[in-house]
């Protein structure tokens, strides 16, 4: 039987996205969701982000750099 700890989270609220991003600002947060770069909804009041569009951008970020040369 697994453990929370066990589980990976679908999704996460902005605090702990900003710091999956490399502690991004939240204004820079917002522009991602309002481009469409991330995944989120709410939930009454609370905006919850979708790991997977935060580690698919990382991955779009990643292959750009490389084929701009950029990545080590």
């Amino acid at each position: 039987m697994s453990t929370p700890s066990d589980i990976k989270p679908l999704v996460v609220r902005p605090k702990r996205a900003m710091a999956m991003l490399a502690d991004c600002s939240k204004p820079t947060l917002q522009k991602l969701i309002k481009s469409g770069k991330l995944k989120s909804f709410t939930e009454g009041r609370a905006r919850w982000i979708e790991v997977q569009s935060i580690e698919q951008y990382i991955a779009r970020r990643l292959a750009a750099a490389q084929s701009q040369g950029g990545a080590r």
